[in-house]
């Protein structure tokens, strides 16, 4: 006996289905500065240098200074095989480890221990420093300015799009037509520019954070900053939760290190409750509020919602994969109980200028993109189901401007929000609403030869 899932009555009058957004750091929007843009600008960054003869990262004001690297240059440059380049979550997790592997030791030596560190690290018993970084209090504030820094730069990219980029205008559209659930990976408040009354669990500013909000009014837009927001600061009052402000410009104002230590981790060393999370410790944040209930949220919206749309997300945050792949597995493989299919719409970007053959190799620049982002990170399951057998041995003509069937679940355009968004975004809700096969003038919409597989 097979059931569907079962969504708690709608109050209002609304009926609009629900659909879950994942929006990554591939977005493209051009406005805010990706990845690689922001790591540009860290490895430019001088407020910590290259360490000095006794082990300090800190500018020392003199003329010394100007023959000093930026200290994530020179991380950067340390690291092995620098040439296949680092971006700026991997640099300030390696900045954090090595905080981690310094301690305060009165006995020490005073050429490798500083004295002012407030920790002990595990790791000191079985190592000594052979490196240059002798500091830890140094690195610590390294590592939290840093992530500052990088807000900085995408906070004031966001002072000039306001509402006018094709990712907020698409969200309006898809308002009009779902309910909204969107759970961001960015720091930027694109969707909040979007003229959407989203909820995102604070009923006022500040700190009074109500995540049963997410459950009980099931109507309305729901906005999940799973790594923080432009609009988050610091928590130095000790209440477990981010205070959210009113504007870019007032959380800026409380950008300032220092005071937001929250608790310790298994390790002992203390944690940080910062409006932004980044580094090789991510799930480590869901430890304060708001990220455990977001986190919390996005799960379960992940496994109950049947209609997902995934923008511009390289698969590259390990516990994001994992609640993807488990709401993935429970549809592949649970269908005699709950046998509601699942539509995901994938849009992505990549130089697709004319219609090809898609072959799944890793010379095949479309089918490395799939197989990297989809199929190994959270898709496989769907891959190697027997129900998408015949799409994926169908002979596909990849198509810009289309929205692309991969498998029994998935489509995919690598066009970027900037079509996806604006041209597409009635393709697109053709694909989130199952109309493909039954809309005669989308019935060769992916390119193949005939009509396509029901």
């Amino acid at each position: 006996m097979t059931t569907t899932t079962s969504w708690p009555p709608l109050t209002g009058n609304t009926t609009k289905p629900p659909l879950l957004i994942l929006l990554g750091a591939g977005a493209t929007v051009p406005e805010i500065p990706g990845v690689w843009a922001l790591t540009k600008a860290l490895l430019k960054w001088r407020e910590f240098l290259s360490p000095t003869d006794d082990g300090s990262i800190l500018p020392k004001g003199s003329a010394e200074d100007n023959e000093r690297i930026p200290f994530f240059k020179y991380l950067h440059d340390q690291l092995p095989h620098p040439e296949a380049g680092y971006n700026f979550e991997q640099l300030i997790g390696c900045c954090e480890a090595l905080s981690h592997a310094l301690h305060d030791d009165n006995g020490a030596d005073d050429l490798y221990w500083d004295g002012s560190a407030s920790v002990v690290s595990p790791y000191s018993p079985f190592m000594r420093p052979s490196g240059r970084i002798n500091h830890q209090t140094e690195l610590w504030k390294a590592h939290e300015q840093a992530r500052y820094f990088i807000l900085d730069q995408v906070s004031r990219a966001s002072d000039v799009t306001e509402g006018s980029t094709p990712l907020a205008r698409g969200l309006q559209q898809l308002a009009d037509v779902f309910t909204l659930k969107v759970a961001s990976l960015n720091y930027d408040d694109i969707p909040m520019q979007a003229r959407v009354p989203f909820q995102d669990g604070y009923k006022d500013l500040y700190d009074r954070f109500v995540p049963s909000s997410f459950y009980e009014e099931w109507w309305r837009h729901v906005l999940l900053h799973l790594h923080g927001s432009v609009r988050f600061g610091p928590d130095k009052r000790g209440r477990a939760v981010l205070p959210k402000y009113t504007s870019r410009k007032e959380a800026r104002a409380h950008w300032k290190s220092g005071g937001a230590e929250f608790g310790s981790g298994p390790d002992g060393f203390p944690r940080y409750s910062l409006p932004m999370i980044t580094g090789f410790r991510k799930p480590e944040a869901t430890i304060w509020e708001p990220y455990g209930s977001y986190q919390a949220a996005f799960r379960y919206f992940a496994s109950t919602i049947r209609t997902w749309l995934i923008v511009g997300y390289g698969g590259g945050d390990s516990h994001v994969n994992a609640v993807l792949q488990s709401a993935m597995l429970n549809v592949v493989f649970n269908i005699w109980y709950d046998d509601t299919p699942l539509r995901i719409a994938v849009v992505d970007f990549s130089e697709c200028r004319e219609s090809c053959l898609l072959n799944l190799d890793p010379n095949d620049p479309i089918g490395m993109l799939i197989i990297s982002r989809l199929q190994s990170k959270w898709a496989a399951a769907d891959f190697e189901a027997p129900e998408s057998y015949k799409f994926l041995k169908w002979g596909t003509k990849f198509q810009p401007k289309r929205f692309n069937r991969l498998t029994k679940r998935v489509w995919l355009s690598v066009d970027g929000t900037g079509w996806a968004m604006t041209d597409g975004i009635s393709q697109l809700i053709d694909v989130l609403l199952g109309n493909i096969p039954e809309s005669p003038t989308l019935r060769n919409l992916f390119g193949r030869e005939g009509d396509p597989p029901k």
